[in-house]
């Protein structure tokens, strides 16, 4: 409590600034250049505002502060100061408070390597969908980075951090773009080095079993290791010839080997009899590793043809193809005389092709917008279980899915109405089992605008599709009482969510309350599971669970003192109910984030504060990482060295908890070389050429791999 309570008075002195200096209001209009410093909306115009609310997202445009102070896209990101975005250009990750959130460039998904390979001088503005439409199919939230490129000459770009501990750790990424005429060619490399870093966990389950009685264990942590290397590619060209064709195609291999964690511990146990009396076991040394190896070359094919006034017909192609293993360990030895307890060992190899394949119709008006695609998304996998003699498994599964979505404004109001559909088709041979599903996903969304004030309404509805570990019937041995097995009955379900948010726009002030309710049908996926005798404690998956959760979150931005000091947060609180066969949970998450900057000379002082939100699915509460950090920059001519400290103030931890009845437990992950860590970095950019309007990819089609996940604790 006493971390929200910083947030919660960070806010309210926030929110208690005044300002008295409004937005501007004019004339509506249709067309806005890409670079324009004063954007005519369709709804309000707005003129040197950093931030433009329109009816479907939020466009924030970088000041020329922020450029200078940003060696990359990421760092840009960071410092134009969204509320409710959590970016962190040590991680480098970009979050919201409900999750993940997904990366474009003109309007094509981009992984956050791309982001980093972005001049901040090209990047125009950044459009934040928090409540995407049914264009983007399910996606959490969207941030397109809308972009122009140089049409002579060319670019380099290399960034190097080091993340000073123990064991050499750190990134490298370069970047060149080379242009001429109407054409631009492009390559870029990033080497990830995560070797060996000290993790540890904190663990202690609890096991009831038929007969009554109760085993209790302990871990206590006795070392750990993480390793994530990884080396990722790509070479693109583009050709841009204005208001008739845009193509786009890219050729990228993502390597990765390994990406393993595993934990060592002593464990203490104890077996609680019916009768109440206890009995102790003898402790044993544990060992558990999990590793995830892979390699996936992928292939992007893009065209964007204007077909006449305002009209546009849009093709997107991806085909990916990946080879990778999960593999799992679990050993246990006497800690007496180091006997063989148990020792246990899953491997998976996969291989897998996945395509997409997405058509999409856009036409404009004066004041209203049509949206119409249709996309198909095709996934072909092999699983071979090596620990299972070397049995093959073969999935196939077909997504279609198609919408229309059209948009209105009406004086001061705008509303998007769109209707999509979605027929899932999965099937295994091996079994021989085959299912099919469809889902309608209706979207409403009514903007109300007036001077300084937003108002908006937006409800959906999502799907969701079991994953190849869920729906695959191999039995795999977890621990020396536990085994997985997947159920090839589960059907895909719905979700869906209706929110309201108000917010308030000012000169240098920014700030929005927002309230909203999610739950799941009846037939939700979640783990269940049950004894197998007096011995073996099976997990598998079943349909037939419910989750539910109601939130409210305030947030603000706020220039103190413009181009000097600014700071902003967030403070979001969450409610969550989860319900299945003989289980009823319920649970409270409050979370934040508060981000401060203080610029000038040529220096830049950060600091960040996040408090990971918890969520409720089924039996499990699962916590991401809570982190805080505080950066020192300074950008000189084309050179940018920075240093800092992660995590300065308190631990690092991730948690998982499990509340089922059978086999509860509590996880804790810990490492000491994040806490207090020092990093140094050193940037380098250099341009040449004039600017023009980049590529405007407008969708992506986007399959994502089928890969097994070997099952382990």
């Amino acid at each position: 409590m006493q971390i929200i309570n910083r947030l919660t008075l960070l806010f309210a002195a926030i929110s208690a600034t005044s300002i008295t200096s409004f937005a501007q209001t004019g004339s509506n209009a249709a067309n806005v250049p890409a670079d324009s410093t004063s954007l005519m909306l369709a709804e309000v115009v707005v003129k040197a505002s950093p931030v433009i609310h329109k009816s479907d997202r939020d466009l924030f445009i970088p000041s020329a502060e922020a450029v200078k102070q940003s060696n990359n896209g990421l760092s840009l990101l960071q410092n134009i100061q969204i509320p409710t975005l959590v970016v962190n250009t040590v991680l480098e990750s970009v979050s919201n408070p409900s999750g993940d959130v997904q990366l474009r460039i003109n309007g094509r998904e981009a992984s956050i390597n791309e982001i980093k390979a972005l001049l901040p001088e090209s990047i125009v503005r950044v459009e934040y969908h928090e409540n995407p439409g049914l264009r983007y199919n399910d996606a959490n939230a969207v941030l397109d980075f809308i972009v122009r490129n140089p049409t002579v000459g060319g670019s380099v770009m290399a960034d190097a951090m080091y993340w000073m501990q123990a064991k050499p750790s750190g990134n490298l990424d370069v970047s060149l773009k080379l242009n001429r005429g109407k054409g631009q060619f492009g390559f870029s490399i990033y080497d990830q080095l995560r070797n060996s870093l000290e993790m540890y966990r904190e663990y202690d389950e609890t096991v009831h079993f038929p007969d009554g009685s109760t085993l209790l264990r302990n871990e206590s942590p006795k070392g750990g290791k993480y390793d994530d290397n990884l080396i990722w590619s790509t070479a693109d060209y583009s050709y841009i010839d204005p208001d008739k064709t845009t193509f786009y195609a890219s050729l990228s291999l993502i390597h990765r080997t390994p990406l393993s964690i595993g934990y060592d511990g002593l464990m203490s146990s104890s077996l609680v009899n019916p009768d109440g009396t206890s009995t102790s076991i003898e402790p044993s040394y544990l060992s558990v590793e999990q590793r995830n190896p892979f390699s996936s070359p992928s292939l992007n094919l893009y065209l964007d043809k204007k077909i006449g006034e305002r009209q546009s017909i849009v093709v997107d192609f991806v085909a990916q193809y990946t080879k990778s293993r999960s593999e799992s360990s679990y050993d246990e030895t006497s800690a007496s005389d180091g006997t063989a307890a148990t020792d246990i060992g899953t491997r998976i190899k996969d291989s897998n092709w996945s395509f997409g394949l997405e058509t999409d119709y856009i036409r404009q008006w004066r004041r209203s917008r049509l949206t119409a695609g249709i996309t198909w998304n095709g996934y072909f996998n092999r699983s071979t279980y090596v620990t299972s003699g070397n049995t093959d498994y073969h999935q196939r599964q077909n997504k279609l899915y198609g919408f229309a979505e059209y948009m209105q404004t009406l004086g001061p109001v705008t509303a998007t109405l769109g209707i999509g559909a979605e027929y899932n088709d999965q099937y295994l041979r091996e079994t021989g089992r085959s299912l099919h599903s469809w889902h309608a996903k209706p979207q409403l969304t009514v903007t109300w605008r007036k001077d300084w004030s937003t108002l908006k309404l937006t409800a959906n509805t999502r799907t969701r599709t079991p994953s190849l570990s869920e729906t695959n019937p191999t039995m795999q041995q977890i621990d020396r009482f536990q085994f997985q097995t997947g159920n090839p009955e589960l059907k895909g379900y719905s979700t869906w969510q209706a929110i309201i948010n108000w917010g308030q726009s000012f000169k240098r002030f920014d700030s929005s309350v927002q309230l909203g309710y999610w739950s799941t049908s009846g037939n939700a996926v979640a783990p269940t599971y049950f004894w197998d005798g007096d011995d073996y404690l099976i997990k598998t998956f079943t349909n037939g669970h419910r989750n539910s959760s109601w939130w409210w979150r305030a947030s603000a931005s706020i220039d103190i003192i413009p181009d000097w000091l600014s700071v902003n947060g967030y403070v979001y609180m969450k409610r969550s109910y989860s319900r299945g066969p003989g289980y009823s949970h319920q649970h409270t998450s409050w979370s934040g984030h508060a981000y401060a900057s203080l610029s000038h000379w040529g220096f830049q002082l950060t600091f960040s504060y996040r408090r990971a939100s918890t969520f409720l699915e089924g039996e499990v509460l699962s916590r991401s990482e809570s982190v805080n950090s505080i950066m020192l920059s300074y950008t000189w001519r084309n050179w940018q060295f920075a240093t800092g400290m992660m995590m300065p103030f308190g631990r690092y931890d991730q948690e998982t908890t499990q509340l089922n009845h059978d086999y509860a437990y509590r996880q804790i992950m810990r490492s000491d070389f994040i806490e207090r860590m020092g990093i140094v970095k050193v940037s380098y950019n250099f341009k040449w050429g004039k600017q023009k309007q980049g590529a405007q990819k407008l969708i992506d089609a986007g399959p994502e791999s089928m890969t097994s996940t070997a099952a382990g604790r």
